[in-house]
Order: C-alpha cells, then sequence, then structure tokens
C-alpha cells in the first residue's frame, strides 16, 4: 500500500521519467569495472537505449563531444540498457548514428542507482581523472552544460563550478531525493523475509 504523499510524487516523476525500466538481463561487467579501464581520463559515462527517445536525441552531442575532447584525456562511454533482445536494435542505431565511442550493452537501470542516476533515462555521470563522481544529468543534457562540466575538471575555470545535480526543469532536489529513499524502501519491502535475513547476515549488495 502507498501512501498520498508517494503516489503523488510518483506521479510527479511521469513529467521527467521520459523513458523508465527494470531489466532483468545480467551485465557483464561492474560499472566500477568499466571506470577502472580508463582511470586517468575525465570520463563521461551516458546510460541510454534504443527505445528512449530523447536517448537518442542526445547522442550526436555526446560525438561531437567525443571528437572534440578525445585528445584531452576525455573519455565518454556508453551504457545500452536494453534488454538482451534487443540488443541488436541497440547497436543498429548506434552505428546508424556513426557512434565514435564504445558502448557497454545488456546493462542494468540497477547500475544506476549507485552512481545516484536513479532509475530513469537518460542519465549522465562524469568522472574526474581519480575516477571520482562529480557531476550527475538526470534527464536530457545539452551540450553546454556538459562542456562547462568537462571544462572545469580540465582546469578551465572562468565561471563558478557548475552545479553537481542536474534535474530536468520543475524537479527539486528534495524531490529527487524523496523518490531515491521511497524506491529503497519500496525494494527493502519486496525482498523475501529470507533473502532479507541474508542480506543481513552478509550481503555485498550496497545498501
Amino acid at each position: 500500500m502507498h501512501s498520498s504523499a508517494s503516489l503523488q510524487l510518483r506521479s510527479a516523476f511521469v513529467v521527467w521519467l521520459s523513458c523508465i525500466a527494470f531489466q532483468p538481463s545480467t551485465f557483464a561487467a561492474s560499472v566500477q569495472d568499466i571506470l577502472a579501464r580508463y582511470h586517468g581520463k575525465i570520463v563521461v559515462l551516458n546510460f541510454w537505449a534504443s527505445w528512449c527517445e530523447p536517448c537518442k536525441a542526445e547522442i550526436p552531442i555526446f560525438i561531437e563531444l567525443q571528437n572534440h575532447y578525445q585528445s584531452q584525456e576525455v573519455q565518454v562511454l556508453g551504457i545500452s540498457v536494453d534488454v538482451p533482445a534487443d540488443r541488436r536494435l541497440a547497436e543498429r542505431f548506434a552505428k546508424r548514428a556513426g557512434v565514435n565511442y564504445p558502448i557497454v550493452y545488456d546493462g542494468r537501470m540497477e547500475e544506476m542507482r549507485p552512481l545516484g542516476l536513479a532509475d530513469s533515462i537518460p542519465a549522465t555521470a562524469i568522472f574526474d581523472k581519480d575516477g571520482r563522481r562529480r557531476y550527475r544529468m538526470i534527464g536530457a543534457v545539452t551540450k553546454e552544460a556538459l562542456a562547462s562540466r568537462i571544462d572545469w575538471l580540465l582546469g578551465v575555470r572562468a565561471q563558478e563550478e557548475p552545479a553537481e545535480l542536474t534535474l530536468p526543469e520543475g524537479l527539486t532536489p528534495e524531490h529527487f531525493r524523496e523518490h531515491e529513499e521511497s524506491r529503497e524502501h519500496e525494494e527493502h519491502e519486496d525482498q523475501p523475509r529470507g533473502e532479507a535475513q541474508k542480506g543481513e547476515e552478509g550481503s555485498t549488495v550496497p545498501s
């Protein structure tokens, strides 16, 4: 049973959660494993899917950024959260779009939550050269917003540091945080009693 406040919050999220789904596929490597491969570089990590129109609309931005910044130790990475059955659709789209950066397929939205990206796409995180998450961008991005954050990490700091968290218009950080807490509470309630007890004894799942 959900409270009225929870239902209202969920309804508000419909405005910006333009593409939401849960993926049952197995992710071959953790996000941290992927980031470790690019240690020493600024990493722009974008979660997307072939069925998400806002995701596809921003792919040309990432292509342009990869072209512009690749000589400055900046690496764009994509993680497709298409289910395995739709992998070919994602691969075909990436090929047609001329994607010039690595894409990991069969990703899961659950991999987004430890990064503070909620569970909806598009969503992007930017990491510094030491692998620390510095910026989160929930929803569609602009080239200017991405470039200002990359430039800051590169030492180009003509203006104040950009905000760590960027949200769609109308969504407040408080609502975003409440959604995250509500999702964690729901997952805990849905967990079978035996599994919950097992988790209390010792689980590697982030809490």
